[in-house]
C-alpha cells in the first residue's frame, strides 16, 4: 500500500505547475473573423496570429483531496499577455481598410482544475480533467489604425477576445494534465524480474482511495514464479492507510516476503547448494572431512575413513517470514544431506537431517530500493535419514552455526542487497527514509523529490 499526503500533492502541484507555466510560454489561438455593424457602415474583421504567452499561474494555487473522488487545483491571480494582429474592411461603396497589431494584458484570473482519478490494467490514471477559466481583468492595447478605432475595437471584439483565450486555456491546461500526469504514471513499473524465474507484481487491486488529507493506493505486491504463475497461499492483513507525517509511506507486510519465500521455493531457486570444502572459509578450524568431523559424529570417519565431505543443502518448503514492531524473523525449513567422497569422486550417503534455521531479517532503503540483510539466531536439527547409525544431532550445531554464518547466509545476503525497487514514477527520488515496523508489516515514511523526465515535458501547444 502506498500513502501519499497532503504536502505531498502540494509539493508535486508545484513542480506540475512549473512544467504547465513553460508548456504555457507560447499558446497559438485559432484565428478569430466576422462581420459586424459599426458607426462606419458595416465591416468584415479577422484577427488573426493570436499568442497566449507569459502566463503565470503560480501566484496563489492551491490543492484539495475530494474525498472518494479526486482532486481539485485552483490557481487564482492567473495573469497572461496576448499578441495578435487585426484586419477590417467596409462593405460600402467606399471602401475602407485598416490593419495593426493589438496587446492584451489578463489579469486578476481564476482557474480550476477537477481531477478524476482511477486504475486502468492495474495502473493509476488521470481519467477525466474537468477545466473552467475565468478571465477577470482584459486590459487592451491597440496599434495602428485611427484613434476613434479604439473603442469600437474593444467594444466589439473584447468579449470574443476573452471567449477565446478562457477556450484556448481550458483545453491546453486539460490537454497538459492529462497527456503530462498520465505519461509520469506509464512510468509507474507494473512489474519487476527479481531474479531469471521470479518477478513481483505491483499492479493495484482497486481504484485510488482518496480521504479528505491523504490517498492511498493498494497494490498486490505478490512475488511469482514467471514461468508457472500462481497465487501465493497466504492472507494480506490489513494495514493502516496512514502512519506518520511524510509525504509518502509505503506499507509492506509480511504477505510479500511470505510469497517472495514461496516463489523462489515453487521456481526451484532454493532447491539444491552444494557445499564442499573448497567453499569453506580458510579461517574455520573444522575442514569438510570424515576426520575432522568425527570429533562430533565419531561413527562417520569409522564408515568413511580419511575421505571428503559434500554437504547438499535444500530447502523443504517456503520460507515464512513474521513481522512484529520487534522487526522481522524468518523460518527457513530445509535439509542438510552428507556425502563421503572417496579419492575418485563417488558420493556415498552418510545422513540427512531436518534443519529448521530461524533469522532476524533487516530492512533498508538504497536509493528507491528496499533492501535486506538476515543474521542467524538459532537452528534446530534432527536426524531424518542415517546411514552411520545412531548420533545425536546437537553434536553438529556448532558446525552447522558456522557453516550457514560463514557460507550459506553470505550468498543469500549478496542476493538481497540488491532488492527491489518500489513502485515510483521515473524521476523520484527519497529523501530521508525511514523504516519503522509494526505487527505484520512494515513502512518506509519519506520526503520526496521528483525530477521530471523529458517524457513529461511533450505536450502539444497548439491549439488549432
Amino acid at each position: 500500500k502506498t500513502t501519499l499526503s497532503q504536502n505531498a500533492f502540494n509539493y508535486l502541484m508545484e513542480v506540475g505547475l512549473n512544467i504547465m507555466q513553460q508548456q504555457l510560454s507560447s499558446l497559438s489561438v485559432p484565428d478569430i473573423s466576422g462581420s459586424t455593424h459599426t458607426p462606419v457602415g458595416d465591416i468584415s474583421y479577422s484577427l488573426t496570429s493570436i499568442v497566449i504567452s507569459d502566463v503565470d499561474v503560480s501566484s496563489s494555487s492551491s490543492i484539495s483531496i475530494v474525498p472518494g473522488s479526486g482532486l481539485t487545483i485552483q490557481m487564482a491571480q492567473v495573469s497572461a499577455h496576448v499578441h495578435m494582429d487585426w484586419h477590417y474592411s467596409t462593405h460600402g461603396i467606399v471602401h475602407i481598410s485598416d490593419s495593426g497589431s493589438a496587446d492584451v494584458d489578463i489579469s486578476g484570473s481564476t482557474i480550476t482544475a477537477q481531477l478524476s482519478v482511477g486504475q486502468s490494467g492495474g495502473r493509476a490514471q488521470i481519467t477525466n480533467v474537468q477545466c473552467s477559466v475565468d478571465i477577470q481583468n482584459l486590459n487592451i492595447n491597440v496599434h495602428g489604425g485611427a484613434s476613434w478605432l479604439y473603442q469600437i475595437f474593444i467594444n466589439i471584439f473584447s468579449g470574443q477576445i476573452k471567449s477565446s483565450v478562457q477556450s484556448a486555456l481550458q483545453s491546453a491546461i486539460t490537454s497538459n494534465i492529462m497527456q503530462g500526469a498520465n505519461k509520469a504514471l506509464d512510468t509507474l513499473p507494473m512489474t519487476e524480474v527479481v531474479s531469471e524465474h521470479v518477478a513481483i507484481n505491483y499492479e493495484l487491486t482497486q481504484d485510488p482511495n482518496f480521504q479528505s488529507s491523504y490517498m492511498t493506493l493498494d497494490g498486490l505486491g505478490e512475488f511469482f514464479d514467471v514461468r508457472h504463475p500462481t497465487d501465493a497461499p497466504f492472507t494480506a492483513p490489513a494495514m493502516p492507510d496512514t502512519a506518520e507525517d511524510k509525504m509518502v509511506q509505503f506499507f509492506v507486510s509480511d504477505y510479500v516476503a511470505d510469497s517472495a519465500g514461496y516463489a523462489f521455493w515453487q521456481a526451484g531457486d532454493l532447491e539444491l547448494l552444494n557445499i564442499t570444502d573448497s567453499e569453506v572459509p580458510k579461517s574455520s578450524p573444522v575442514r569438510l572431512n570424515t576426520t575432522d568431523l568425527g570429533q562430533f559424529i565419531p561413527n562417520l570417519p569409522v564408515k568413511y575413513p580419511n575421505m571428503l565431505v559434500q554437504l547438499d543443502v535444500r530447502s523443504t518448503n517456503s520460507i515464512i517470514s513474521e513481522f512484529s514492531s520487534q522487526g522481522a524473523y524468518i523460518t527457513a525449513p530445509g535439509e542438510l544431506v552428507v556425502y563421503a567422497q572417496d579419492s575418485h569422486g563417488y558420493l556415498y550417503h552418510a545422513f540427512t537431517l531436518n534443519v529448521v534455521a530461524v533469522c532476524a531479517g533487516i530492512v533498508g532503503v538504497v536509493g528507491n530500493n528496499v533492501t535486506g540483510s538476515v543474521k542467524l539466531l538459532n537452528a534446530t536439527l534432527s536426524v531424518k535419514e542415517t546411514d552411520i547409525g545412531p548420533f545425536d544431532p546437537t553434536s553438529l550445531e556448532q558446525v552447522v552455526d558456522f557453516l550457514l554464518q560463514e557460507g550459506l547466509l553470505p550468498m543469500i545476503n549478496k542476493k538481497l542487497a540488491n532488492g527491489f525497487g518500489l513502485p515510483v514514477v521515473s524521476g523520484l527520488t527519497f529523501v530521508n527514509p525511514e523504516v519503522l515496523w509494526d505487527d505484520r508489516y512494515f513502512y518506509i515514511s519519506t520526503d520526496i523529490t521528483y525530477t521530471p523526465t523529458d517524457m513529461d515535458a511533450d505536450t502539444d501547444k497548439d491549439t488549432d
